[in-house]
């Protein structure tokens, strides 16, 4: 498999576990940190548990323009520093994979079970 191959496919992995973390998170920011080390290698994504290809994903992403790191104070009150990942949603290639997620969650096809429709049986239980 071509290199570039792997890396387009890592950041579009990386762009779908960010979305998901943003959203977990309630915020339009993560830690870089957990990120890295405790979200994206609990996404189960083969290339998340080496860190050089994390660390070459997230290079290529905010070289992209698909994120931003900044840091950023963990409270209003403190003065540590976190450095915090966010995706950029303006960006085409941002806009393109997480409308590509939308479009492949609305194309669910239902699986064909043998036997009566459910909602036969359960008319028929009820008299």
């Amino acid at each position: 498999m071509n290199p570039q191959d792997n890396l387009d496919n890592w950041l579009k992995e990386l762009v779908q576990a960010l979305d998901k973390a943003e959203r977990r998170q309630g915020v339009g920011s993560v830690a870089l940190e957990w990120f890295r080390e405790v979200f994206l290698p609990g996404e189960g994504y083969d290339w998340a548990g080496s860190p050089h290809d994390v660390d070459a994903a997230i290079k290529a992403a905010s070289g992209n323009g698909v994120i931003t790191i900044a840091k950023k104070s963990d409270s209003e009150s403190s003065a540590n520093r976190v450095t915090v990942i966010k995706l950029e949603r303006s960006n085409k290639a941002v806009t393109d994979i997480l409308r590509e997620l939308i479009t492949d969650a609305f194309n669910f096809q239902p699986v064909e079970i043998r036997g009566e429709p459910l909602s036969d049986t359960v008319l028929r239980e009820r008299r």
